[in-house]
């Protein structure tokens, strides 16, 4: 089930806010550090849950605390999936967090490969597995 919004039921602050921290980022290296969680962490996770839940290909999803090659630390919304990146996917996922968090504050998403989610595993359990 696509889970895309028509722009016309989106309001306009959030179409504004979509295009402005939208990008694709390069990172020579990536180190996983530990769960990213609290109340407020734990509290958008369970909003994600249904999303992830009506995708089938979403195997399973972290909230992990990385650190980038520039030595800085972010957040990342880490998804295992069997069919690579999803727009789509992503867009559905910020509706919550924006609706959470302000509206400024960035979510890093990645779609990650067998070998990083191994890397993540050991730092972070997840908190979505598939069924």
């Amino acid at each position: 089930m696509p889970r895309k919004l028509l722009s016309w039921l989106t309001p306009a602050w959030f179409r504004k806010i979509q295009r402005q921290q939208v990008m694709q980022l390069q990172t020579t290296s990536l180190r996983f550090l530990h769960e990213q969680d609290g109340p407020a962490e734990r509290q958008i996770k369970a909003r994600w849950l249904p999303i992830l839940e009506a995708e089938p290909h979403i195997r399973r999803a972290f909230l992990v605390r990385a650190q980038y090659s520039d030595q800085t630390e972010h957040v990342i919304l880490a998804l295992s999936s069997t069919s690579g990146s999803d727009s789509a996917l992503m867009d559905a996922l910020r509706i919550p967090y924006v609706a959470t968090f302000r509206a400024d504050c960035p979510l890093d998403m990645a779609f990650i490969n067998e070998a990083q989610q191994a890397h993540i595993e050991k730092v972070c359990a997840p908190f979505y597995t598939a069924a």
